[in-house]
């Protein structure tokens, strides 16, 4: 029987491994012209990004009553559906209103068009007027 210690250890087979792809010297080397691309596109990005997170292009275009509620820290979920079912009633009492004074102003039309044509009647036929 045969053991191994540090000092009697079996010869090992040398270690033959074909590389027969290209050599590569440093494999975090990165070119300099790639580098500068890749930050370009970075700021671009970042930009881009920053861009989005404002409602308004240009600060002239900012109304002086403009709120944004989702931009204050105690702003959850819950005043979020709360504001939403808010807006989704006004939303509904607007097209109500717009629906009954549209039906007005077309009854208001129809009253003046026949008050109009009697009064062409009458003018055009004053004896049965006069009755």
């Amino acid at each position: 029987m045969v053991f191994y210690t540090h000092y009697s250890r079996p010869e090992k087979a040398p270690f033959m491994e074909r590389n027969d792809g290209p050599k590569i010297t440093d494999p975090s080397h990165v070119p300099a012209t790639a580098q500068i691309e890749s930050m370009i596109l970075a700021g671009v990005r970042l930009k881009e990004y920053r861009r989005e997170l404002y409602h308004f292009e240009k600060p002239d275009e900012v109304p002086e009553d403009f709120e944004d509620n989702t931009l204050r820290s105690d702003y959850d979920l819950v005043d979020a559906s709360m504001d939403l079912e808010v807006l989704k009633e006004k939303k509904d009492n607007a097209i109500a209103y717009s629906k009954k004074v549209d039906s007005e102003i077309k009854k208001r039309e129809l009253k003046e068009k026949a008050e109009k044509e009697a009064a062409l009647k009458l003018a055009s036929d004053p004896e049965k007027g006069s009755d």
